[in-house]
């Protein structure tokens, strides 16, 4: 069984990626709002749908929120 963590997992709705977005901005302790915000524009623009998976989210919100 696949964890509910793994890099691969397909986002499937916004809500998700927003859930995600806020989860680690708390994480790395940087402001909520433009991590969701961030989070909505990667949704919106990534295609194919097999593309949107908990990694890439994660390393689109790295390269555009600095620590």
């Amino acid at each position: 069984m696949r964890g509910a963590h793994s890099g691969r997992q397909i986002i499937a709705e916004s809500q998700e990626a927003r859930k995600i977005a806020t989860l680690w901005a708390y994480l790395h302790d940087v402001p909520v709002i433009p991590c969701i915000q961030l989070a909505e524009l990667w949704f919106q623009a990534t295609q194919p749908v097999a593309q949107r998976t908990w990694s890439g989210l994660e390393t689109h919100l790295r390269t555009k929120i600095k620590d």
